[in-house]
């Protein structure tokens, strides 16, 4: 299954409010929902996924509207090599990770924790619902940009 969230705009504080780290859990809710959907096929038979893909899609950290660009010398649309930009974007990043741990924390449990769990299928293609679940694997693919 793929699954793409585009735009979530983790940012460091400093000009736009902080997402709440309850809607992260709320995209994490959704996306067991939609496991166990996709789990059903057009043929009415229940087959569990084995795998979510999940693409954090642009500006997924929002580097771009913190207030550092105007204590730096430097802009967003200089030359992203120079060593000002570098620090410039390294010291927004470390902030935006700093002050959403707990969402980046549980982003991160998607891929290592199994988060998303399936009951499994019995020969005839329904689930088992007293059996223990199995967890369903998730790669995490971040893009940055738009």
């Amino acid at each position: 299954m793929l699954a793409i969230i585009s735009d979530l705009h983790l940012n460091d504080g400093s000009n736009c409010p902080l997402l709440p780290p309850g809607t992260i859990d709320l995209v994490c809710e959704r996306l067991c929902d939609l496991a166990w959907r996709a789990s059903w096929r057009a043929d009415g038979c229940y087959r569990p996924i084995d795998r979510i893909d999940l693409v954090l899609l642009g500006d997924t950290l929002d580097i771009m509207s913190s207030r550092r660009w105007l204590a730096s010398p430097c802009r967003p649309w200089d030359d992203y090599q120079s060593p000002a930009v570098i620090d410039c974007t390294t010291g927004i990043v470390e902030e935006i990770l700093r002050r959403n741990v707990e969402s980046i924390r549980t982003l991160r449990a998607l891929a290592t924790e199994a988060t998303v769990s399936l009951p499994p299928a019995t020969a005839a293609g329904q689930p088992v619902l007293e059996a223990e679940e199995m967890p369903v694997s998730v790669c995490t693919h971040y893009m940055v940009g738009n």
